[in-house]
């Protein structure tokens, strides 16, 4: 006899998914119905899986940028500078890490707890 498998957080089945916001990318639309086909989110969850969704697309359409420009570009005076593009991409793939962590969709657990912050 095999044990069970944990129950994930948030807990499997439920209502129709909701559909994803319009203005995603394609990558995004289909994660977010991955995801909503697999799990129930809470209203204040979907708003954290949009959040991370436009922070990824963010992130995707800067790192974009800043392959075709490369990273640095020259300032006005000649000088060479990071590309601002970079600091976008930068934050905002930190912010879709930090917003997944919040979903806590790859943690195990009987009971469901918030996060660690540090």
């Amino acid at each position: 006899m095999t044990k069970p498998e944990p129950l994930r957080f948030p807990v499997p089945a439920g209502p129709p998914p909701p559909e994803p916001p319009g203005h995603l990318s394609e990558p995004m639309l289909a994660w977010w119905r991955s995801l909503c086909d697999r799990y129930v989110f809470a209203e204040h969850h979907l708003e954290v899986l949009r959040l991370a969704c436009e922070a990824w697309d963010i992130a995707q359409e800067s790192r974009a940028q800043v392959a075709e420009d490369g990273v640095t570009i020259l300032d006005r005076f000649g000088q060479q500078k990071e590309h601002p593009a970079a600091s976008v991409w930068r934050h905002n793939a930190a912010l879709f890490q930090r917003l997944v962590r919040e979903l806590q969709l790859d943690k195990l657990s009987d009971t469901p707890r918030p996060p660690r912050l540090y």
